[in-house]
């Protein structure tokens, strides 16, 4: 009997134990850049997101500038590479400043006016035909190769007329007409917007690159329709099963030390065209304070 209470305890002990261990973990890493007009990289940071359903001991893993929570946590320790904090139940988040860190693509912004180049910071109020060329090149094959780069492009609808970009799905958004591009995974792209603009500027453009689930059963029976009565028909399902290929668990970003992580994101901004300055009014000055006696013979005309 004292043996089997013994070995009870120690189910009970080792049940606990295991749960502790095997509460779930889920980090997400959003790495944000900031870009200047060309789309060379003026600075990077990482949001890292975990999520947890209990109590958790955290050790993290990043060369970083500056570490620092965004929750409502005390006793962040940023140490040797190695961030470690206890999170409760629920969210936690922190930020780290990348120090120097190659983007998973090249992205080269250019632009003309009226057939001729043109520097981005010039284009503040110009007037003609406009021309901005984005070209993009996978860099880093371990994340560009996994994920989609979607593209948006703000204009301003009551400065931008005659919109037009090949590939590029268009839509109307508040004042501002969208022009939205992907770029998929292993692939270079390049995409040109024209436009006739009036006292021209723009906000900034978007880059996110993103793990993009797809319904692969749904895609397959599309295609399947499409080649029903041609020879490849009955090749569809092993062409499927390459194009859209099983999603797996990314690996971190900020250090190879950290795995495998849940969910990976690249969210990418240019500086975008300011609009022209107003010219200054010139207010005229005031008259110095007149005598009684000035105001009185103003009154006859001296």
């Amino acid at each position: 009997m004292k043996k089997h209470k013994i070995l009870l305890l120690l189910v009970l002990v080792f049940s606990f134990t295991t749960g502790l261990v095997l509460g779930e973990v889920k980090k997400t890493e959003i790495v944000y850049a900031n870009l200047d007009n060309y789309g060379k990289p003026l600075g990077l940071y990482v949001i890292n997101d975990f999520e947890s359903d209990a109590d958790a001991s955290i050790v993290d893993y990043g060369v970083y500038d500056a570490v620092f929570s965004l929750s409502q946590v005390d006793g962040i320790n940023y140490k040797n590479d190695e961030i470690s904090f206890d999170m409760p139940k629920g969210r936690y988040q922190y930020q780290g400043n990348l120090v120097d860190r190659e983007l998973p693509w090249d992205i080269a912004i250019s632009y003309k006016l009226n057939d001729n180049e043109i520097k981005a910071e010039e284009l503040s109020g110009a007037n003609g035909k406009l021309e901005i060329a984005i070209a993009i090149t996978p860099k880093v094959a371990e994340f560009s190769d996994k994920l989609v780069l979607q593209i948006s492009v703000s204009l301003p609808s009551n400065k931008a007329f005659n919109i037009a970009s090949e590939g590029a799905t268009i839509a109307v958004a508040g004042t501002n007409h969208t022009l939205a591009f992907v770029v998929l995974p292993t692939m270079d792209a390049e995409f040109v917007i024209t436009a006739d603009v009036e006292d021209f500027h723009m906000p900034g453009m978007q880059f996110a690159g993103i793990n993009m689930g797809m319904n692969n059963e749904m895609y397959t029976e599309y295609v399947k329709k499409l080649v029903a009565n041609l020879p490849i028909a009955d090749m569809v399902d092993n062409m499927a099963a390459n194009m859209f290929p099983k999603q797996v668990a990314p690996k971190s970003f900020v250090d190879e030390r950290n795995g495998n992580i849940a969910s990976l994101q690249f969210v990418f901004l240019s500086e975008g065209i300011q609009a022209k300055p107003a010219p200054v009014k010139e207010i005229p000055k005031e008259k110095a304070d007149e005598s009684f006696m000035d105001r009185l013979l103003g009154l006859f005309g001296n």
